[in-house]
């Protein structure tokens, strides 16, 4: 099944990403190395915008720092793509935690009410 880039772009946002995080990563994709001048230049965004996504796709695992000084390679999408869905998976995790804990109190709180 071939997926439309607004199918792809679509299922980026649900993991998280901005439309302009997005754009920077099919254009990194096709790159395959570049540096923030680069993205700056070819999205048209600011340094600090620029420097912003680097940092971000280094957290979210997408890019990686270059031997060469002040670049950065992208990861193959399956590496890429499986390191963002980890982390979209823990962040769900913990949600799913907390609203079971809230739950759980809500259930001690509430049954006495019901028992009574």
């Amino acid at each position: 099944m071939s997926l439309s880039v607004d199918e792809m772009k679509r299922i980026l946002k649900e993991m998280d990403l901005k439309e302009d995080e997005i754009e920077a990563y099919f254009f990194i994709l096709k790159e395959k190395e570049f540096d923030a001048n680069s993205l700056i230049k070819n999205l048209n965004i600011d340094e600090k915008r620029a420097k912003e996504i680097i940092e971000l796709f280094i957290k979210k695992g997408l890019i990686i720092s270059s031997t060469k000084n002040e670049r950065f390679k992208c990861l193959h999408p399956r590496m890429g793509l499986t390191n963002i869905y980890k982390m979209w998976e823990e962040a769900q995790m913990i949600e799913m935690r907390r609203k079971r804990a809230k739950i759980e109190l809500l259930v001690r709180n509430l049954t006495p009410i019901y028992e009574q």
